[in-house]
């Protein structure tokens, strides 16, 4: 097994298995290599268990990342699931809301936003214009 050795005013030794699975050994400045090497057969076990754990770590977080969506997938099912629900109106009345950019893609011009004054419906509609979207209808609604 190879190894890094760090020497240091301690008393102890100390072994790190580190992120690229390679390992340090802090040892005092008096400590001969036949005592590091006993110290790292004494603990071979320990240590192989230290790099499976990193490895499965490793491999859980490949996983994840393989599992996230792109911004074009995220709105195609966006569009899918608006498609299958049928929502044709978004009530954002009373709500402080700031679209981004293509938010509302190929259903704006479908949608019908529902706001509670002519401030909100002035404020959606610049900021629909802003992202790109000025098709969708906003329609102010009496508060209940």
């Amino acid at each position: 097994m190879e190894y890094t050795v760090i020497r240091s005013k301690r008393k102890t030794f100390g072994i790190r298995v580190n992120e690229d699975l390679s390992v340090t050994v802090k040892v005092p400045f008096s400590a001969n290599r036949s005592s590091i090497e006993q110290v790292l057969a004494d603990n071979e076990r320990w240590i192989g268990r230290q790099i499976e754990k990193i490895k499965l770590e490793k491999e859980k977080h490949k996983n994840e990342e393989e599992k996230r969506l792109t911004q074009a997938e995220i709105e195609d099912l966006a569009e899918k699931a608006l498609e299958k629900t049928g929502l044709k109106t978004m009530n954002l009345a009373g709500k402080n809301v700031k679209l981004k950019k293509n938010c509302l893609n190929k259903t704006s011009k479908k949608l019908v936003i529902n706001v509670n004054s002519k401030a909100e419906k002035k404020n959606i509609e610049k900021q629909l214009k802003k992202a790109g979207n000025p098709k969708a209808k906003v329609k102010v609604v009496k508060k209940k």
